[in-house]
């Protein structure tokens, strides 16, 4: 009896641990990944690799690899749709002052027409496409799910043909739109990111900083700009004013480019349609906080040192000279946990009219949580002003007053950089 007992928790030890061991892609597997995000069509291997996976569902790192191809379907769809629209081509006052070149941007010899309710569909459909992504990651449950990618391989269908061709491959594109570092064709071959399981969460965290946006900036009207402005980024913009699309050359009429931009920011003051969209915007900002501290967790547990995208202090990144040093990542959780309280409403936001730029932890500042939970109109000048945030004062504990210079020392002057590489 002592025998039987103990060859049933034998067996019973033995099946769990084949349960939860690590199953290795399959050379099918490899292939179908390779093919479906670095192929000629990602909406293809968007196919296949859901197909596969409906046959499959224990398959993480194919699931991984939807998850991607989804991530960088939602780029083809906003990206393809600003092009149909002809955003920003050669002579767009917009394009002139920002620090693109616009040569570099694929010109549409033939742009469509485009409406604000167009242009709002596309949004929707941009925030949809990025939402399907990050319910596709949300799914991986393998914590020692890899997935290497050369990611410069990987092709956008930009122009709408149906498929991605080599200038369209992110390598290409990089090089156009930046002139400091250029990586080849074969370059971009043997840039291999090994993505695992903190990356999983570090891509759900950028999913849900854009889904944010797209809610925040869809919650509002904005017809009056559009009416007023879409001349400055769009080819074909139907709008009441139908003489604002005469071609000028703005090198002789500078004061029509000045009063272009007046316009501009007089018409940043945008009327609270779907409050609700709000909600959902704090949710996601919420998302981005949880899926930052997740990611820095499984990069601590992380033993190996394989082509790592965000690294812990004894790993090597595949960005050269991107060193994260203990500094550097501590600082960061900190910064992590101080702004899950701002979003909590348990920390606020200092006022900069107010006369606190000093070591005091209690005071006036604003209620960060408020402005989504109870939002009101939001005007530009306004904010930068200080009374736009009147409704959202209150006494209470104050942000960390030794935060940002502790955040600008560890990382040398360079936090926004950082930060848009951490997520």
């Amino acid at each position: 009896m002592h025998r039987t007992r103990c060859w049933i928790i034998a067996i019973v030890c033995a099946a769990a641990s084949t349960a939860s061991a690590v199953v290795p892609p399959s050379d099918q597997e490899v292939l179908l990944v390779k093919a479906a995000l670095t192929g000629e069509s990602l909406a293809e291997g968007e196919k296949a690799l859901a197909a596969h996976l409906a046959e499959h569902p224990e398959s993480d790192h194919v699931r991984f690899a939807l998850g991607l191809n989804q991530f960088f379907r939602s780029g083809e769809v906003l990206f393809s749709g600003l092009y149909r629209y002809g955003f920003l081509q050669e002579g767009m006052v917009l394009g002139e002052m920002l620090p693109v070149d616009l040569e570099s941007i694929p010109r549409n010899p033939d742009p469509e027409e485009v409406t604000y309710e167009k242009l709002n569909a596309l949004i929707q459909s941009w925030l949809e496409s990025v939402a399907g992504a990050e319910a596709t990651l949300a799914a991986i449950t393998d914590e020692d799910v890899k997935l290497p990618l050369a990611i410069g391989q990987v092709r956008l269908d930009i122009n709408g043909d149906g498929k991605g061709d080599r200038s369209e491959a992110i390598w290409a594109l990089f090089n156009r739109f930046q002139g400091r570092f250029n990586p080849s064709e074969e370059g971009a071959a043997e840039f291999i990111i090994a993505f695992d399981r903190a990356d999983v969460s570090w891509l759900r965290g950028y999913c849900n900083l854009l889904m944010a946006l797209c809610e925040a900036v869809l919650a509002h009207d904005r017809r009056m700009l559009f009416d007023h402005c879409s001349h400055v980024a769009f080819a074909r913009p139907k709008t009441p004013f139908a003489f604002l699309r005469e071609e000028y050359d703005y090198r002789e009429y500078e004061w029509m480019e000045v009063t272009d931009w007046i316009a501009f920011f007089h018409l940043m003051r945008f009327e609270v349609k779907e409050p609700q969209r709000m909600l959902k915007a704090h949710g996601h900002l919420k998302m981005v906080i949880a899926m930052g501290k997740e990611m820095w967790t499984h990069i601590n547990a992380e033993t190996d040192n394989d082509r790592e995208w965000v690294p812990s202090p004894i790993q090597t990144s595949v960005i050269p000279e991107a060193r994260v040093t203990p500094e550097i990542r501590d600082t960061w959780l900190i910064f992590l946990d101080e702004a899950d309280l701002v979003l909590d409403g348990q920390r606020l936001v200092r006022f900069w009219r107010m006369p606190q730029w000093d070591d005091r932890l209690e005071g006036t500042g604003i209620n960060l949580k408020r402005v989504f939970t109870e939002p009101k109109t939001f005007d530009l000048v306004l904010w930068i002003q200080g009374t736009a945030a009147a409704p959202y004062l209150e006494k209470g504990t104050l942000t960390n007053p030794g935060l940002w210079e502790r955040l600008q020392d560890a990382f040398n002057g360079r936090v926004f950089r950082w930060g848009f590489w951490f997520n």
